[in-house]
């Protein structure tokens, strides 16, 4: 039930034991093949990103509320 709600549409991932996965084998759309995602990617994503996602977002949020009002427009 976990793989099949939760995971459905997951990246899988050498760190949960999986290898490629075959999407669409059955079904009426064109059969895709998504290999796991290795062990060092995996572990890069949560650094990445905080680096290009979060941190650029919060200094463009800290940007915005920071200026004057003037400035704002």
């Amino acid at each position: 039930m976990r793989n099949g709600f939760t995971h459905e549409r997951r990246r899988p991932s050498e760190l949960h034991g999986e290898g490629a996965i075959v999407y669409n084998a059955i079904g009426s759309g064109p059969e895709e093949v998504v290999p796991a995602l290795n062990v060092q990617d995996h572990y890069a994503l949560a650094p990445a990103f905080y680096n290009e996602v979060l941190v650029k977002g919060l200094d463009a949020t800290r940007a915005v509320v920071t200026a004057p009002a003037f400035a704002r427009g």
